[in-house]
Protein backbone atom coordinates (compact mmCIF):
# COMPACT_ATOMS: atom_id res chain seq x y z
CA UNK A 1 0.00 0.00 0.00
CA UNK A 2 2.88 2.12 1.32
CA UNK A 3 4.21 1.54 -2.14
CA UNK A 4 1.28 2.26 -4.24
CA UNK A 5 0.84 5.84 -2.32
CA UNK A 6 4.56 6.68 -2.91
CA UNK A 7 4.52 5.76 -6.51
CA UNK A 8 1.11 8.23 -7.11
CA UNK A 9 3.14 11.01 -5.24
CA UNK A 10 6.01 10.75 -7.32
CA UNK A 11 3.91 10.70 -10.57
CA UNK A 12 1.88 13.55 -9.53
CA UNK A 13 4.82 16.07 -8.33
CA UNK A 14 6.22 14.98 -12.08
CA UNK A 15 3.63 16.00 -13.66
CA UNK A 16 2.73 19.27 -12.08
CA UNK A 17 6.58 19.98 -12.56
CA UNK A 18 6.00 19.26 -16.44
CA UNK A 19 3.18 21.77 -16.70
CA UNK A 20 4.79 24.77 -15.54
CA UNK A 21 6.59 27.61 -18.01
CA UNK A 22 10.18 27.93 -18.32
CA UNK A 23 11.73 31.42 -16.58
CA UNK A 24 13.75 32.58 -19.94
CA UNK A 25 11.22 32.29 -22.06
CA UNK A 26 8.78 34.96 -20.20
CA UNK A 27 9.33 38.03 -22.37
CA UNK A 28 7.56 41.10 -22.43
CA UNK A 29 5.31 42.26 -26.21
CA UNK A 30 7.74 44.31 -28.45
CA UNK A 31 6.25 47.49 -30.29
CA UNK A 32 7.50 49.36 -33.18
CA UNK A 33 8.33 53.64 -32.50
CA UNK A 34 7.97 56.64 -34.51
CA UNK A 35 8.59 60.26 -34.32
CA UNK A 36 8.69 63.50 -36.87
CA UNK A 37 10.34 66.25 -35.83
CA UNK A 38 11.35 69.81 -37.81
CA UNK A 39 14.48 70.89 -37.97
CA UNK A 40 16.08 74.73 -37.54
CA UNK A 41 16.62 75.01 -41.88
CA UNK A 42 12.84 73.61 -42.16
CA UNK A 43 13.52 69.92 -43.43
CA UNK A 44 12.20 67.21 -41.46
CA UNK A 45 13.59 64.02 -40.12
CA UNK A 46 11.78 60.58 -39.65
CA UNK A 47 12.96 58.29 -36.99
CA UNK A 48 11.87 54.86 -36.59
CA UNK A 49 12.74 52.70 -32.88
CA UNK A 50 11.71 49.14 -31.67
CA UNK A 51 12.36 49.50 -27.90
CA UNK A 52 14.64 52.73 -28.14
CA UNK A 53 16.76 51.33 -31.22
CA UNK A 54 17.06 52.27 -34.42
CA UNK A 55 15.18 50.56 -37.39
CA UNK A 56 16.89 49.70 -40.59
CA UNK A 57 15.68 49.43 -44.17
CA UNK A 58 11.98 50.23 -42.26
CA UNK A 59 9.12 51.41 -45.09
CA UNK A 60 8.42 54.72 -44.95
CA UNK A 61 5.13 56.07 -46.66
CA UNK A 62 4.66 60.53 -46.62
CA UNK A 63 1.39 62.12 -47.67
CA UNK A 64 -0.11 65.31 -47.63
CA UNK A 65 -2.97 67.63 -47.32
CA UNK A 66 -1.50 69.84 -49.63
CA UNK A 67 1.00 69.79 -52.24
CA UNK A 68 4.24 69.15 -50.68
CA UNK A 69 7.89 68.06 -52.46
CA UNK A 70 8.47 65.49 -49.88
CA UNK A 71 5.39 63.17 -49.85
CA UNK A 72 6.70 59.81 -51.64
CA UNK A 73 7.67 56.12 -50.12
CA UNK A 74 11.45 56.08 -48.22
CA UNK A 75 13.83 52.96 -46.42
CA UNK A 76 15.48 54.30 -43.39
CA UNK A 77 19.13 54.65 -43.20
CA UNK A 78 21.42 52.52 -40.42
CA UNK A 79 19.97 55.53 -37.92
CA UNK A 80 16.56 54.43 -38.70
CA UNK A 81 15.73 58.08 -40.02
CA UNK A 82 14.76 59.60 -43.38
CA UNK A 83 15.08 63.27 -44.23
CA UNK A 84 12.40 65.30 -45.63
CA UNK A 85 12.48 68.70 -47.69
CA UNK A 86 11.47 71.98 -46.31
CA UNK A 87 7.81 72.67 -47.29
CA UNK A 88 6.81 75.97 -49.40
CA UNK A 89 3.77 76.39 -47.70
CA UNK A 90 2.54 75.13 -43.86
CA UNK A 91 1.13 71.48 -45.11
CA UNK A 92 0.38 68.73 -42.43
CA UNK A 93 1.63 65.50 -43.16
CA UNK A 94 1.25 61.95 -42.45
CA UNK A 95 3.68 59.52 -42.21
CA UNK A 96 3.65 55.45 -41.87
CA UNK A 97 6.14 53.25 -40.81
CA UNK A 98 6.56 49.20 -41.40
CA UNK A 99 8.96 46.79 -40.56
CA UNK A 100 8.23 42.60 -39.83
CA UNK A 101 4.83 43.33 -39.82
CA UNK A 102 4.49 45.95 -37.05
CA UNK A 103 2.80 49.40 -38.55
CA UNK A 104 3.43 52.79 -36.52
CA UNK A 105 1.51 56.16 -38.19
CA UNK A 106 1.46 59.84 -36.79
CA UNK A 107 0.68 62.92 -38.48
CA UNK A 108 2.05 66.01 -38.02
CA UNK A 109 2.55 70.23 -39.48
CA UNK A 110 5.38 71.08 -41.18
CA UNK A 111 5.96 74.97 -41.71
CA UNK A 112 8.24 76.67 -43.79
CA UNK A 113 11.25 78.63 -42.24
CA UNK A 114 11.27 82.70 -42.10
CA UNK A 115 14.19 83.41 -44.01
CA UNK A 116 16.14 86.37 -42.96
CA UNK A 117 19.02 87.25 -45.44
CA UNK A 118 20.91 90.41 -46.73
CA UNK A 119 21.90 91.28 -49.54
CA UNK A 120 24.83 93.25 -51.37
CA UNK A 121 24.74 94.74 -55.38
CA UNK A 122 26.87 97.23 -57.32
CA UNK A 123 25.28 99.79 -59.10
CA UNK A 124 26.64 101.17 -62.67
CA UNK A 125 27.73 104.33 -60.59
CA UNK A 126 29.82 102.67 -58.05
CA UNK A 127 27.64 102.59 -55.34
CA UNK A 128 26.20 100.04 -53.93
CA UNK A 129 22.78 98.54 -52.67
CA UNK A 130 22.28 96.57 -49.63
CA UNK A 131 18.59 94.71 -49.50
CA UNK A 132 17.02 92.91 -46.37
CA UNK A 133 14.36 90.35 -47.01
CA UNK A 134 12.47 87.72 -45.18
CA UNK A 135 10.84 85.19 -47.12
CA UNK A 136 11.86 87.40 -49.63
CA UNK A 137 10.03 89.73 -49.41
CA UNK A 138 11.06 93.63 -48.20
CA UNK A 139 12.00 94.08 -44.85
CA UNK A 140 11.54 97.96 -43.34
CA UNK A 141 13.28 99.26 -40.39
CA UNK A 142 15.93 96.45 -40.51
CA UNK A 143 19.15 97.59 -39.16
CA UNK A 144 22.21 97.28 -40.96
CA UNK A 145 25.64 98.03 -39.79
CA UNK A 146 28.75 98.49 -42.43
CA UNK A 147 32.48 97.44 -41.68
CA UNK A 148 35.51 97.90 -44.25
CA UNK A 149 38.85 96.42 -44.55
CA UNK A 150 39.99 99.66 -45.40
CA UNK A 151 39.26 103.56 -45.32
CA UNK A 152 35.67 103.87 -46.89
CA UNK A 153 32.76 106.57 -46.63
CA UNK A 154 30.18 103.97 -46.42
CA UNK A 155 31.05 102.49 -42.93
CA UNK A 156 28.07 103.06 -40.15
CA UNK A 157 25.04 102.44 -39.15
CA UNK A 158 21.53 102.85 -41.64
CA UNK A 159 18.10 101.66 -41.12
CA UNK A 160 16.15 99.87 -44.35
CA UNK A 161 13.41 102.11 -45.88
CA UNK A 162 10.21 100.73 -47.11
CA UNK A 163 11.71 98.46 -50.04
CA UNK A 164 14.14 97.09 -47.71
CA UNK A 165 17.15 98.80 -49.05
CA UNK A 166 19.79 100.77 -47.96
CA UNK A 167 22.27 102.63 -50.27
CA UNK A 168 26.16 102.92 -49.56
CA UNK A 169 28.64 105.40 -51.03
CA UNK A 170 30.84 104.57 -54.13
CA UNK A 171 34.26 103.58 -52.85
CA UNK A 172 37.41 106.13 -53.46
CA UNK A 173 39.17 102.73 -54.53
CA UNK A 174 38.52 98.45 -54.19
CA UNK A 175 37.40 97.60 -50.46
CA UNK A 176 35.91 94.97 -49.11
CA UNK A 177 32.72 95.26 -46.78
CA UNK A 178 30.88 92.63 -44.27
CA UNK A 179 27.09 94.14 -43.70
CA UNK A 180 25.52 92.85 -41.03
CA UNK A 181 21.34 93.22 -40.92
CA UNK A 182 19.12 92.50 -37.64
CA UNK A 183 15.22 92.32 -37.36
CA UNK A 184 13.36 90.85 -34.55
CA UNK A 185 15.65 88.16 -33.31
CA UNK A 186 16.85 87.31 -36.70
CA UNK A 187 20.26 88.45 -37.98
CA UNK A 188 21.77 87.86 -41.50
CA UNK A 189 25.31 88.62 -42.65
CA UNK A 190 26.97 89.49 -46.24
CA UNK A 191 30.58 90.40 -47.55
CA UNK A 192 30.71 92.13 -50.95
CA UNK A 193 33.90 93.71 -52.86
CA UNK A 194 33.17 97.38 -54.00
CA UNK A 195 34.85 99.05 -56.24
CA UNK A 196 35.06 102.51 -58.14
CA UNK A 197 32.49 103.10 -61.18
CA UNK A 198 33.42 102.01 -64.52
CA UNK A 199 32.86 105.21 -66.40
CA UNK A 200 34.60 107.55 -68.29
CA UNK A 201 35.94 110.80 -67.73
CA UNK A 202 37.17 114.07 -69.03
CA UNK A 203 38.45 117.19 -68.13
CA UNK A 204 39.36 120.44 -69.40
CA UNK A 205 42.46 122.53 -68.24
CA UNK A 206 43.67 125.97 -69.66
CA UNK A 207 47.69 126.37 -69.82
CA UNK A 208 49.60 129.40 -68.99
CA UNK A 209 50.07 130.06 -72.45
CA UNK A 210 46.40 130.17 -73.19
CA UNK A 211 46.31 126.71 -74.93
CA UNK A 212 44.22 123.95 -73.43
CA UNK A 213 44.49 120.18 -72.59
CA UNK A 214 41.71 117.26 -73.03
CA UNK A 215 41.91 114.98 -70.38
CA UNK A 216 40.29 111.27 -70.82
CA UNK A 217 40.34 108.70 -68.19
CA UNK A 218 38.17 105.66 -66.96
CA UNK A 219 38.92 104.90 -63.18
CA UNK A 220 41.82 107.44 -63.05
CA UNK A 221 43.97 105.49 -66.22
CA UNK A 222 44.38 107.37 -69.07
CA UNK A 223 42.48 106.37 -72.08
CA UNK A 224 43.93 106.00 -75.47
CA UNK A 225 42.08 106.63 -78.87
CA UNK A 226 38.99 108.53 -77.20
CA UNK A 227 37.21 110.27 -79.39
CA UNK A 228 36.68 113.73 -78.42
CA UNK A 229 34.46 116.17 -79.68
CA UNK A 230 34.87 119.82 -79.41
CA UNK A 231 31.89 122.73 -79.94
CA UNK A 232 31.94 126.34 -78.69
CA UNK A 233 29.22 129.74 -78.23
CA UNK A 234 31.50 131.76 -80.35
CA UNK A 235 34.70 131.57 -82.76
CA UNK A 236 37.25 129.56 -81.91
CA UNK A 237 39.99 127.12 -83.72
CA UNK A 238 39.84 124.63 -81.56
CA UNK A 239 36.05 123.32 -82.98
CA UNK A 240 36.79 119.43 -84.04
CA UNK A 241 37.06 116.12 -83.12
CA UNK A 242 40.42 114.41 -81.96
CA UNK A 243 41.56 110.91 -80.62
CA UNK A 244 43.37 111.26 -77.27
CA UNK A 245 46.86 110.05 -77.32
CA UNK A 246 48.88 107.32 -75.35
CA UNK A 247 48.30 110.03 -72.46
CA UNK A 248 44.36 110.17 -72.96
CA UNK A 249 45.18 114.19 -73.84
CA UNK A 250 44.46 116.06 -76.70
CA UNK A 251 45.89 119.87 -77.02
CA UNK A 252 43.40 122.63 -78.29
CA UNK A 253 44.60 125.82 -79.34
CA UNK A 254 44.58 129.19 -76.98
CA UNK A 255 41.08 131.15 -77.89
CA UNK A 256 41.61 134.69 -79.64
CA UNK A 257 38.56 135.60 -77.47
CA UNK A 258 36.89 134.31 -74.74
CA UNK A 259 34.95 131.08 -74.85
CA UNK A 260 32.91 128.01 -73.44
CA UNK A 261 33.58 125.20 -75.21
CA UNK A 262 31.90 121.57 -74.66
CA UNK A 263 33.98 118.61 -74.79
CA UNK A 264 32.22 115.48 -75.12
CA UNK A 265 34.41 112.14 -75.33
CA UNK A 266 33.56 108.63 -76.47
CA UNK A 267 35.14 105.02 -76.05
CA UNK A 268 33.67 101.52 -75.83
CA UNK A 269 29.98 102.73 -75.58
CA UNK A 270 30.69 105.14 -72.86
CA UNK A 271 30.00 108.48 -72.78
CA UNK A 272 31.54 112.07 -70.72
CA UNK A 273 31.22 115.36 -71.07
CA UNK A 274 32.98 118.49 -69.37
CA UNK A 275 32.47 122.46 -70.42
CA UNK A 276 35.54 124.80 -69.27
CA UNK A 277 35.99 128.87 -70.08
CA UNK A 278 38.51 129.37 -72.20
CA UNK A 279 39.93 133.14 -71.50
CA UNK A 280 42.51 135.76 -73.38
CA UNK A 281 45.42 136.75 -71.85
CA UNK A 282 45.78 140.98 -72.67
CA UNK A 283 49.21 140.63 -75.22
CA UNK A 284 50.24 144.02 -75.40
CA UNK A 285 52.49 143.36 -78.75
CA UNK A 286 50.07 142.26 -81.54
CA UNK A 287 52.55 141.10 -83.39
CA UNK A 288 52.85 138.42 -80.79
CA UNK A 289 49.32 138.06 -80.90
CA UNK A 290 49.28 137.43 -84.93
CA UNK A 291 52.38 134.99 -84.12
CA UNK A 292 50.69 133.03 -81.57
CA UNK A 293 47.47 132.90 -84.43
CA UNK A 294 49.55 131.44 -86.97
CA UNK A 295 50.92 128.47 -84.51
CA UNK A 296 47.45 128.13 -83.31
CA UNK A 297 46.31 127.66 -87.13
CA UNK A 298 49.39 125.06 -87.80
CA UNK A 299 48.87 123.24 -84.65
CA UNK A 300 45.00 122.43 -85.40
CA UNK A 301 46.39 120.85 -89.04
CA UNK A 302 45.71 123.55 -91.63
CA UNK A 303 48.52 123.39 -94.18
CA UNK A 304 48.90 125.45 -97.16
CA UNK A 305 48.78 129.17 -97.95
CA UNK A 306 47.99 131.12 -94.64
CA UNK A 307 47.99 134.30 -95.84
CA UNK A 308 44.08 134.92 -96.24
CA UNK A 309 43.29 133.57 -92.41
CA UNK A 310 46.08 135.37 -91.18
CA UNK A 311 44.63 138.97 -93.29
CA UNK A 312 41.35 138.46 -91.77
CA UNK A 313 42.26 138.07 -88.21
CA UNK A 314 44.71 140.88 -88.52
CA UNK A 315 41.70 143.01 -89.81
CA UNK A 316 39.32 141.50 -87.17
CA UNK A 317 41.48 142.59 -84.29
CA UNK A 318 44.10 145.05 -85.26
CA UNK A 319 44.21 147.31 -81.62
CA UNK A 320 43.67 150.36 -84.46
CA UNK A 321 39.90 149.45 -85.10
CA UNK A 322 39.23 150.51 -81.42
CA UNK A 323 41.19 153.56 -81.66
CA UNK A 324 43.60 151.92 -79.56
CA UNK A 325 47.32 153.46 -79.42
CA UNK A 326 49.39 151.04 -82.22
CA UNK A 327 52.97 150.06 -82.15
CA UNK A 328 53.82 152.81 -84.70
CA UNK A 329 52.52 155.52 -82.50
CA UNK A 330 54.22 153.89 -79.49
CA UNK A 331 57.59 153.56 -80.81
CA UNK A 332 58.00 155.50 -84.14
CA UNK A 333 58.13 159.33 -84.89
CA UNK A 334 60.59 162.31 -83.02
CA UNK A 335 60.37 162.88 -79.55
CA UNK A 336 57.60 166.11 -79.18
CA UNK A 337 60.72 168.62 -78.22
CA UNK A 338 62.41 167.86 -81.53
CA UNK A 339 63.00 169.88 -85.10
CA UNK A 340 60.58 168.73 -87.53
CA UNK A 341 61.01 168.79 -90.90
CA UNK A 342 58.38 170.30 -92.78
CA UNK A 343 59.61 168.16 -96.24
CA UNK A 344 61.02 171.06 -97.85
CA UNK A 345 64.90 170.72 -97.05
CA UNK A 346 64.90 173.43 -94.59
CA UNK A 347 65.01 172.35 -90.74
CA UNK A 348 63.43 174.09 -88.36
CA UNK A 349 66.75 175.24 -86.62
CA UNK A 350 67.40 177.36 -89.86
CA UNK A 351 69.68 174.82 -91.66
CA UNK A 352 69.40 172.51 -95.36
CA UNK A 353 69.07 169.19 -96.11
CA UNK A 354 72.43 168.65 -98.00
CA UNK A 355 70.36 167.25 -100.37
CA UNK A 356 67.81 169.74 -100.53
CA UNK A 357 64.98 166.32 -100.66
CA UNK A 358 62.40 164.20 -98.45
CA UNK A 359 64.97 161.33 -99.93
CA UNK A 360 67.40 161.53 -96.94
CA UNK A 361 67.38 158.75 -94.65
CA UNK A 362 64.60 158.64 -91.91
CA UNK A 363 62.31 161.54 -93.75
CA UNK A 364 61.70 159.14 -97.17
CA UNK A 365 58.15 158.56 -96.50
CA UNK A 366 59.47 154.73 -97.28
CA UNK A 367 61.54 154.69 -94.02
CA UNK A 368 60.10 152.11 -91.01
CA UNK A 369 57.49 153.36 -89.24
CA UNK A 370 57.26 156.58 -91.38
CA UNK A 371 54.21 155.73 -93.04
CA UNK A 372 52.16 154.46 -90.13
CA UNK A 373 52.94 156.70 -88.27
CA UNK A 374 51.95 159.94 -90.80
CA UNK A 375 48.33 157.65 -91.46
CA UNK A 376 47.51 157.36 -87.66
CA UNK A 377 48.61 160.83 -86.57
CA UNK A 378 45.84 161.85 -88.79
CA UNK A 379 44.62 165.95 -89.38
CA UNK A 380 44.79 166.35 -85.39
CA UNK A 381 48.70 165.71 -85.17
CA UNK A 382 49.26 167.61 -88.62
CA UNK A 383 48.03 170.73 -87.23
CA UNK A 384 49.86 170.16 -84.08
CA UNK A 385 53.51 170.18 -86.00
CA UNK A 386 52.32 173.16 -88.34
CA UNK A 387 51.78 175.13 -85.36
CA UNK A 388 55.00 173.75 -84.36
CA UNK A 389 56.94 174.50 -87.10
CA UNK A 390 55.44 178.17 -87.31
CA UNK A 391 56.44 179.31 -83.87
CA UNK A 392 59.89 177.74 -84.51
CA UNK A 393 60.12 179.61 -87.49
CA UNK A 394 59.46 182.98 -86.01
CA UNK A 395 61.86 181.95 -83.27
CA UNK A 396 64.63 181.65 -85.96
CA UNK A 397 64.05 184.33 -87.84
CA UNK A 398 63.72 187.19 -84.94
CA UNK A 399 67.58 185.58 -83.65
CA UNK A 400 68.68 186.15 -87.68
CA UNK A 401 67.60 190.06 -87.55
CA UNK A 402 69.40 190.44 -84.52
CA UNK A 403 72.31 188.78 -85.74
CA UNK A 404 72.14 190.36 -89.09
CA UNK A 405 71.86 193.63 -87.62
CA UNK A 406 74.73 193.27 -85.15
CA UNK A 407 77.28 192.12 -87.72
CA UNK A 408 77.06 192.59 -91.28
CA UNK A 409 79.20 189.61 -92.38
CA UNK A 410 76.14 187.66 -90.89
CA UNK A 411 74.72 186.84 -93.61
CA UNK A 412 78.75 185.40 -95.04
CA UNK A 413 78.81 184.06 -92.34
CA UNK A 414 75.69 181.60 -92.45
CA UNK A 415 76.00 180.93 -95.85
CA UNK A 416 79.80 179.82 -95.17
CA UNK A 417 78.17 177.82 -92.32
CA UNK A 418 75.33 175.96 -94.70
CA UNK A 419 78.37 175.10 -97.03
CA UNK A 420 80.29 173.78 -94.52
CA UNK A 421 76.82 172.01 -93.19
CA UNK A 422 76.87 170.57 -96.97
CA UNK A 423 80.16 169.42 -96.85
CA UNK A 424 80.12 167.84 -93.71
CA UNK A 425 76.34 165.90 -94.57
CA UNK A 426 78.33 164.70 -98.02
CA UNK A 427 81.01 163.09 -95.80
CA UNK A 428 79.08 161.64 -92.87
CA UNK A 429 76.32 160.33 -95.64
CA UNK A 430 79.88 158.09 -96.84
CA UNK A 431 78.49 155.25 -98.82
CA UNK A 432 75.16 156.47 -98.55
CA UNK A 433 74.57 154.57 -95.34
CA UNK A 434 75.93 157.04 -92.53
CA UNK A 435 78.88 154.23 -91.71
CA UNK A 436 82.54 155.58 -92.12
CA UNK A 437 84.95 156.56 -89.49
CA UNK A 438 85.37 160.19 -88.79
CA UNK A 439 88.13 162.60 -90.78
CA UNK A 440 90.27 162.81 -87.33
CA UNK A 441 90.41 158.68 -86.92
CA UNK A 442 93.51 157.28 -88.00
CA UNK A 443 93.67 155.78 -91.03
CA UNK A 444 96.49 153.00 -91.32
Amino acid sequence: MKTKLTTMLVVTAMLLTAAAPPAFAATGSSSLDLDVTQDADGTATVTVTRNGTAVENASVIVTADETYAGTGNYTTDANGTVSLPEPGTAVNVTVAATDSNETAATTTELTPVAEFEVGVDRNDDGSATVTVTRNDTAVENASVTVTADDAYAGTGNYTTDSNGTVTIAEPESTVTVTVEATDANDTATATAELTPADGLAVDVTQNADGAATVTVTRNGDAVENASVNVTADGDYAGVGTYATDANGTVSLPAPTTNVTVTVTATHDGDEATATADLTVEPVQNFGLLVKRFVHDLKSTGVSGPLGQQVSEFVTENNPSNENAKGPAEQSTGPPEHAAVNDGSGDSDDGTTNASGTDDAPGNSEHAPGRQNADEEHGPENEEANDEQNGNANGHDGNADEAESSDDPSSADSSSNDDSDDSDDSDDDRGNGNGGGPPDHANND
